[in-house]
């Protein structure tokens, strides 16, 4: 999917509006920004966000930097479907380059799979 020039002018409209004061451009608003590099030209990105040049470059340096040196191992976890209890909602982990370790789905039920992973750790 390609990423929208629009939407992203707009989130970083939004954050320019919102802030309290100057600072370092959020992580989710750099990679919104190189996203767009292999589809639009550079000019008609900067003008649209209001960056400079030299900037989207070093984050899209950085991010390639960042691909490149993380190393992304398995760590298994003991847990089985009958370790949890059936009204459990489902919950989702997954490692992003970007941005670490994700997490989609109930609080409550990763509080309860981390209770049950410190219980079998003891």
């Amino acid at each position: 999917m390609i990423p929208d020039l629009q939407s992203t002018r707009q989130a970083f409209a939004h954050w320019r509006s919102s802030r309290d004061k100057r600072g370092a451009t959020p992580m989710a608003l750099r990679q919104m920004a190189v996203d767009l590099i292999d589809h639009y030209p550079l000019t008609r990105i900067v003008s649209a966000l209001g960056i400079n040049t030299k900037a989207l470059n070093d984050w899209a340096r950085e991010r390639a930097s960042d691909a490149e040196s993380t190393s992304l191992e398995f760590v298994p976890l003991n847990i089985t479907n009958a370790t949890l209890a059936p009204e459990t909602p489902s919950i989702r982990l997954h490692v992003s380059p970007d941005n670490g370790l994700v997490f989609e789905g109930d609080v409550h039920a990763l509080v309860q799979v981390a209770q049950q992973l410190r219980g079998q750790h003891a």
